[in-house]
């Protein structure tokens, strides 16, 4: 766990993909996705920069903090006065809790979902 990540959404991803790999010499850590929904994470001085095809992210760049169980991270987070969205489970494999801060930066906190006897 502790697992922080920058992700950013871009209609522009083979170039985005190319850049941090080609430019910057940033390894591909994992990579996942069919056209219209990929997604790459590269590893970088600790935390993980992570590129999304699309557009499901609406501020355009997330701050992803991965948390051992979303839904009790969606009960702390509402404790405390905040108006999270409810935890839902993505196609990639996580669990997720989406929040906005006062900024209008999107947070997501994450929970890696094992993976099923058929992935």
């Amino acid at each position: 766990m502790d697992n922080l990540r920058v992700v950013f959404q871009t209609d522009r991803y083979d170039e985005s993909v190319a850049f941090y790999s080609g430019v910057l010499g940033l390894d591909i850590a994992d990579s996942w996705g069919e056209d219209g929904c990929r997604g790459c994470l590269f590893a970088w001085a600790g935390t993980l920069v992570e590129f999304f095809e699309g557009d499901w992210v609406e501020s355009g760049t997330q701050l992803a903090m991965e948390v051992i169980d979303a839904d009790a991270e969606h009960a702390r987070l509402v404790a405390a006065g905040a108006d999270p969205q409810d935890p839902a489970d993505m196609p990639w494999g996580h669990r997720s809790v989406f929040i906005i801060d006062p900024h209008g930066n999107e947070l997501n906190f994450f929970q890696i979902l094992p993976k099923s006897p058929d992935s």
